[in-house]
Protein backbone atom coordinates (compact mmCIF):
# COMPACT_ATOMS: atom_id res chain seq x y z
CA UNK A 1 0.00 0.00 0.00
CA UNK A 2 1.45 3.37 -1.03
CA UNK A 3 1.64 6.55 0.98
CA UNK A 4 -1.47 8.06 -0.65
CA UNK A 5 -3.52 4.95 0.19
CA UNK A 6 -2.26 5.02 3.81
CA UNK A 7 -3.14 8.72 4.08
CA UNK A 8 -6.63 8.09 2.65
CA UNK A 9 -7.26 5.19 5.02
CA UNK A 10 -5.92 7.23 7.94
CA UNK A 11 -8.35 10.03 7.15
CA UNK A 12 -11.20 7.53 6.90
CA UNK A 13 -10.40 6.55 10.48
CA UNK A 14 -10.66 10.11 11.73
CA UNK A 15 -6.93 10.71 11.59
CA UNK A 16 -6.07 7.53 13.49
CA UNK A 17 -3.52 5.33 11.80
CA UNK A 18 -3.73 1.61 12.55
CA UNK A 19 -0.44 -0.23 12.41
CA UNK A 20 -0.38 -4.00 12.19
CA UNK A 21 -3.51 -5.95 12.83
CA UNK A 22 -3.18 -8.07 9.74
CA UNK A 23 -3.36 -11.76 10.51
CA UNK A 24 -1.06 -13.46 8.00
CA UNK A 25 -2.29 -16.90 7.04
CA UNK A 26 1.17 -18.36 7.43
CA UNK A 27 1.32 -17.38 11.14
CA UNK A 28 -2.19 -18.68 11.74
CA UNK A 29 -1.36 -22.02 10.10
CA UNK A 30 1.87 -22.30 12.09
CA UNK A 31 0.12 -21.49 15.39
CA UNK A 32 -2.69 -23.98 14.70
CA UNK A 33 -0.31 -26.80 13.79
CA UNK A 34 1.86 -26.15 16.83
CA UNK A 35 -1.16 -25.94 19.12
CA UNK A 36 -2.69 -29.16 17.81
CA UNK A 37 0.63 -31.01 18.11
CA UNK A 38 0.71 -30.42 21.88
CA UNK A 39 -0.58 -33.05 24.30
CA UNK A 40 -2.92 -30.38 25.72
CA UNK A 41 -4.42 -28.86 22.54
CA UNK A 42 -4.34 -25.06 22.47
CA UNK A 43 -4.68 -22.01 20.26
CA UNK A 44 -3.23 -18.60 21.10
CA UNK A 45 -6.03 -16.37 22.44
CA UNK A 46 -5.04 -13.61 20.02
CA UNK A 47 -7.20 -15.37 17.40
CA UNK A 48 -10.33 -14.89 19.50
CA UNK A 49 -10.18 -11.09 19.46
CA UNK A 50 -12.20 -10.30 16.37
CA UNK A 51 -15.31 -8.10 16.66
CA UNK A 52 -17.37 -10.86 18.29
CA UNK A 53 -14.55 -11.90 20.63
CA UNK A 54 -13.98 -8.31 21.70
CA UNK A 55 -17.68 -7.86 22.43
CA UNK A 56 -17.68 -11.05 24.46
CA UNK A 57 -14.61 -9.92 26.42
CA UNK A 58 -16.28 -6.57 27.21
CA UNK A 59 -19.31 -8.48 28.52
CA UNK A 60 -17.04 -10.69 30.64
CA UNK A 61 -15.40 -7.56 32.09
CA UNK A 62 -18.81 -6.39 33.32
CA UNK A 63 -19.53 -9.63 35.20
CA UNK A 64 -19.52 -9.40 38.98
CA UNK A 65 -17.05 -12.30 39.14
CA UNK A 66 -14.51 -10.52 36.91
CA UNK A 67 -13.21 -7.93 39.34
CA UNK A 68 -9.93 -7.02 37.58
CA UNK A 69 -11.37 -4.32 35.33
CA UNK A 70 -13.35 -2.71 38.16
CA UNK A 71 -10.32 -2.80 40.46
CA UNK A 72 -8.06 -1.25 37.83
CA UNK A 73 -10.61 1.47 37.09
CA UNK A 74 -11.13 2.18 40.81
CA UNK A 75 -7.36 2.48 41.35
CA UNK A 76 -7.03 4.80 38.36
CA UNK A 77 -9.89 7.01 39.60
CA UNK A 78 -8.51 7.09 43.14
CA UNK A 79 -5.01 8.06 42.01
CA UNK A 80 -5.64 10.07 38.82
CA UNK A 81 -4.36 13.33 40.37
CA UNK A 82 -1.10 11.67 41.44
CA UNK A 83 -0.76 10.02 38.03
CA UNK A 84 -1.24 13.41 36.33
CA UNK A 85 1.33 15.10 38.61
CA UNK A 86 3.85 12.33 37.98
CA UNK A 87 3.34 12.08 34.21
CA UNK A 88 2.81 15.79 33.54
CA UNK A 89 0.76 17.30 30.76
CA UNK A 90 1.23 17.49 27.02
CA UNK A 91 3.31 14.30 26.79
CA UNK A 92 2.56 11.20 24.76
CA UNK A 93 0.13 8.80 26.41
CA UNK A 94 0.77 5.18 25.38
CA UNK A 95 -1.83 2.81 26.78
CA UNK A 96 -1.24 -0.92 26.46
CA UNK A 97 -4.39 -3.05 26.47
CA UNK A 98 -6.59 -0.01 25.91
CA UNK A 99 -9.58 -2.13 24.83
CA UNK A 100 -12.81 -0.12 24.78
CA UNK A 101 -11.04 2.98 26.08
CA UNK A 102 -12.82 3.29 29.43
CA UNK A 103 -9.64 4.13 31.36
CA UNK A 104 -8.42 6.18 28.40
CA UNK A 105 -11.07 8.84 28.97
CA UNK A 106 -9.90 9.42 32.54
CA UNK A 107 -6.25 9.60 31.49
CA UNK A 108 -6.89 11.90 28.52
CA UNK A 109 -8.91 14.33 30.65
CA UNK A 110 -6.26 14.39 33.39
CA UNK A 111 -3.12 14.41 31.25
CA UNK A 112 -4.29 16.37 28.18
CA UNK A 113 -1.66 14.54 26.13
CA UNK A 114 -0.02 15.95 23.03
CA UNK A 115 -0.54 12.52 21.45
CA UNK A 116 -2.39 9.36 22.42
CA UNK A 117 -1.30 5.88 21.30
CA UNK A 118 -3.67 3.08 22.30
CA UNK A 119 -2.23 -0.41 21.83
CA UNK A 120 -4.39 -3.52 21.79
CA UNK A 121 -4.61 -7.02 20.37
CA UNK A 122 -8.07 -6.45 18.88
CA UNK A 123 -8.20 -4.30 15.77
CA UNK A 124 -12.01 -4.17 15.97
CA UNK A 125 -12.10 -2.97 19.58
CA UNK A 126 -9.29 -0.51 18.95
CA UNK A 127 -10.96 0.95 15.87
CA UNK A 128 -14.30 1.36 17.65
CA UNK A 129 -12.62 2.96 20.69
CA UNK A 130 -10.56 5.27 18.46
CA UNK A 131 -13.73 6.51 16.74
CA UNK A 132 -15.46 7.15 20.07
CA UNK A 133 -12.43 8.91 21.56
CA UNK A 134 -11.93 11.06 18.45
CA UNK A 135 -15.59 12.19 18.69
CA UNK A 136 -15.37 12.81 22.44
CA UNK A 137 -11.97 14.55 22.29
CA UNK A 138 -11.92 16.38 18.92
CA UNK A 139 -8.44 17.79 19.57
CA UNK A 140 -7.15 14.20 19.46
CA UNK A 141 -8.32 13.79 15.88
CA UNK A 142 -4.81 14.39 14.52
CA UNK A 143 -3.01 13.16 17.63
CA UNK A 144 -4.39 9.62 17.76
CA UNK A 145 -2.21 6.77 16.48
CA UNK A 146 -3.64 3.32 17.15
CA UNK A 147 -1.40 0.24 17.16
CA UNK A 148 -2.57 -3.35 16.88
CA UNK A 149 -0.19 -5.95 18.31
CA UNK A 150 -0.50 -9.58 17.24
Amino acid sequence: MGRDERERRSLELGGARFVGGELPAVNFRKDVLEGLARPQKALPPKYFYDAQGSTLFERICRLREYYLTRAELALTRAHIAAIARFAGRAGTLIEYGSGAGVKSRLLIRALRPAAYIPVDISRDALQAAAWRLAREFPRLDRLLHAVVIR
